[in-house]
């Protein structure tokens, strides 16, 4: 096997049960949410769906290459921020 892990985690250690649902998708999903609103972008059902399944997406995309959930958010903020930027009004 290459040194690139290509297997995709479906779930996450849970605080009681060792096995469990994986959150993380739906953090991804919220942050996207919040950010979206952040930047001004308007929340309707498509950017909600979109949402929803970009969280997912970020989840498997993060978990296949070993990045941690702050990194990506991290990311997703510093992208988010200069839509934002881009996107406020010239006074």
């Amino acid at each position: 096997m290459s040194s690139l892990d290509a297997t995709l985690a479906v779930g996450g250690p849970n605080l009681i049960y060792g096995e469990g649902w994986d959150v993380a998708p739906l953090l991804f999903a919220v942050a996207l949410l919040i950010l979206m609103r952040w930047a001004r972008i308007p929340l309707r059902a498509p950017a909600i769906l979109a949402a929803s399944a970009a969280g997912l997406l970020l989840d498997l995309l993060t978990d296949a290459n070993h990045v941690s959930l702050l990194t990506t958010l991290s990311l997703l903020t510093l992208v988010f921020g200069i839509v934002a930027l881009r996107r406020t009004p010239a006074h």
